[in-house]
């Protein structure tokens, strides 16, 4: 059974990903860091994705 997506999915290479991996790891720890541990879960997921669309990703 074939899986369907709203968004084509993008070949990369091993090099890109662990580039692309380092951003959103440092986006990630960068609000840890700003808001720290106890954080709303859905807060930190909508931050991250914010954060992560105004970085290009």
């Amino acid at each position: 059974m074939p899986i369907w997506t709203s968004s084509p999915i993008k070949i990369i290479d091993q090099e890109t990903f662990h580039q692309i991996d380092r951003k959103v790891t440092g986006l990630a720890f960068d609000i840890h860091n700003e808001f720290g541990r106890y954080l709303d879960e859905e807060f930190y997921q909508a931050e991250l994705a914010r954060r992560c669309q105004r970085a290009g990703l």
